[in-house]
């Protein structure tokens, strides 16, 4: 991590292996492992997404999975201010999102959904950051339901890039070292599983559209997949 404020989004492909690989010791010598019960409140998610599912009327797609969020900060902060401004940002950004989709949220409200979003952190006095499971259900007051908002595309990943001060050159040179440091084919291969899983779940066309996605990067065909990814990217803003 950079020594400054850094904001990373990604998807999730494989839940239990994420957290099992956030909470391994051997994976994270020479840093404090913290975290809010992590396991349980995942599973609590887990469980509020399956129940916003089983209640739509299209029953096709996958339950939505949560987003992974890295907000890392400059070396030398405490622990304590390490969680305290990481929440602060969390209910900053969330208080957007309500204003965004006028989903009517107070700042109790949204204390409440940030004290329950999992997350696990490394402290590390040179590189200090925390691991966010981002749920992509969250409660409309106005409705009294839970809806789905696609947290991942940019008109909701700006806001908190902005509110840690990252600018788009910054996270263009983050890109091109991710790129630099693993194979560029398996790289991209695996951003765009990651990527498709984040577009579940807006409708039936649009999950068979993934599935011909997906059948193109089993057979090895990237560039097929990332000409259908793109058109999709269009139809979402990103």
């Amino acid at each position: 991590m950079e020594d400054k404020n850094v904001c990373i989004f990604k998807g999730i492909q494989n839940i239990e292996k994420y957290i099992t690989y956030l909470l391994d010791v051997e994976k994270h010598k020479d840093q404090t492992i913290f975290h809010n019960d992590v396991i349980t409140k995942t599973q609590l998610l887990i469980d509020k997404a399956k129940d916003w599912k089983s209640k739509q009327e299209s029953k096709k797609g996958h339950v939505p999975k949560p987003l992974s969020l890295v907000l890392s900060f400059p070396r030398g902060i405490e622990k304590e201010k390490l969680l305290s401004n990481a929440l602060g940002k969390l209910h900053s950004w969330v208080k957007r999102i309500s204003a965004m989709d006028d989903l009517g949220l107070n700042d109790d409200d949204i204390e409440n959904i940030v004290r329950e979003i999992p997350y696990v952190g490394h402290y590390k006095v040179s590189n200090p950051h925390i691991h966010f499971l981002i749920p992509k259900i969250l409660f409309n007051k106005k409705t009294n339901s839970n809806v789905y908002i696609n947290l991942y595309k940019y008109r909701y990943t700006n806001p908190l890039y902005q509110l840690s001060g990252w600018n788009l050159k910054e996270k263009l040179l983050n890109e091109q070292h991710k790129s630099k440091t693993k194979s560029s084919t398996v790289y991209l291969k695996n951003e765009l599983y990651d990527e498709i899983d984040n577009y579940r779940n807006l409708n039936s066309k649009l999950d068979k559209y993934i599935a011909l996605i997906e059948k193109d990067l089993s057979c090895g065909h990237t560039d097929k997949a990332l000409k259908k990814i793109n058109k999709i990217r269009k139809k979402n803003d990103r």
